[in-house]
């Protein structure tokens, strides 16, 4: 398992000309890249380490939007990979908590 946490993120979308990646949420903790979260049509590749460290997750585009919803209204983020599968996820919260409130 690698695991990370990041603080702050940048999004792209891009055209389909020649990209497999229709969007990209690359991953940061302060200034240092800490990952990628690519968005893809069809099936989502596995998640893997690349040779910097940094770590490379898949999602299907229709998962888009539930997953920028995540990373803007939760806090801490993580982005990890279990064997070969990519997740984004929280940790441990109160229930009925709201953050920036």
């Amino acid at each position: 398992m690698s695991s990370t946490e990041f603080d702050n993120y940048i999004i792209y979308h891009h055209q389909q000309h020649g990209n497999a990646e229709k969007a990209v949420i690359t991953c940061f903790m302060g200034d240092r890249t800490v990952g990628f979260v690519k968005f893809v049509d069809g099936e989502a590749p596995d998640a893997e380490v690349l040779p910097n460290g940094s770590l490379q997750l898949y999602f299907t585009f229709d998962r888009l939007n539930e997953i920028i919803n995540t990373i803007r209204y939760e806090k801490p983020l993580y982005i990890s990979i279990y064997g070969s599968k990519g997740v984004l996820s929280t940790v441990h919260e109160p229930v009925g908590e709201q953050e920036g409130t």
